[in-house]
């Protein structure tokens, strides 16, 4: 059956985990080939579920397929296990992407992965980006829908984990890692979007950011006092525009070009 997933995987479709959930287990590690490297993928999880049997975001992962290009330069915000980090280095070349992750088990799975496949145009961060630098006391909420939020307070109570996570700003990152221009940014960091953004004020200022792809969640940005018009303004008055909108309205990932 392993050989049959992997040989749907690259093939996307309406409705695929729903189909596709019956022929898996739903724990245990399986080995994977996405986009061309290999990973240990945990089938408890529910994200790396729906990246070995080729389900996770679909239109998403489509949308980045057509749009990136060799040499470009991709920023990864909340990498998680790394699918857009090994996506966006599968295609980019001798251009370069730089993830952040800062979970420190999260990234331990991610910086595994990226050793063993010798993947030369990835740089790994274990940082969160913020508006401030700093250091942030933080949860991580464990289980098969674990939350990696910066945001502790929808974090189940009797789930959470106390980290301490180094915090950067993606300006001051530019200049220590000598980005010049960062054609395409994933931000998936539940409810912490505003703040990187913020701490992303004069690359975006000076229009070093071409494209951005951003989740939208409704619960977690009203728990920071924000909202999905409040975030889709913020990006406009920066000279953005949105070109698509993907999932269902409380929680969606939403595509932005520079215009």
């Amino acid at each position: 059956m392993d050989s049959v997933i992997s040989a749907l995987r690259p093939i996307r479709f309406r409705g695929k985990y729903r189909l596709m959930k019956h022929f898996a287990p739903r724990d245990g590690i399986r080995p994977a080939c996405i986009f061309g490297y290999r990973m240990n993928l945990d089938l408890a999880d529910w994200i790396q579920r729906n990246i070995y049997l080729g389900s996770y975001e679909q239109q998403q992962t489509a949308k980045l397929l057509s749009h990136l290009r060799s040499r470009m330069t991709f920023v990864d915000v909340g990498a998680n296990v790394g699918y857009y980090t090994a996506l966006a280095s599968s295609i980019v070349g001798t251009g370069r992407v730089i993830s952040y992750e800062p979970n420190p088990d999260t990234f331990h799975h991610l910086d595994e992965w990226v050793r063993d496949n010798r993947a030369k145009n990835i740089t790994l961060v274990n940082a969160a980006l913020g508006s401030t630098e700093g250091m942030l006391t933080t949860h991580f909420a464990e289980g098969e829908n674990h939350t990696a939020s910066l945001v502790v307070a929808l974090a189940p109570s009797d789930t959470r984990k106390k980290t301490v996570v180094t915090v950067r700003t993606l300006d001051t990152e530019t200049e220590r890692l000598s980005i010049q221009h960062i054609d395409v940014m994933k931000i998936d960091v539940d409810g912490f979007e505003s703040e990187v953004l913020k701490g992303a004020s004069r690359l975006l200022r000076e229009g070093r950011i071409g494209a951005i792809l951003c989740e939208f969640s409704e619960d977690w940005l009203d728990e920071v006092g924000s909202s999905s018009r409040e975030l889709a303004a913020f990006l406009t008055a920066r000279g953005f525009i949105q070109r698509g909108t993907y999932g269902p309205r409380s929680l969606n990932d939403r595509w932005f070009v520079r215009g």
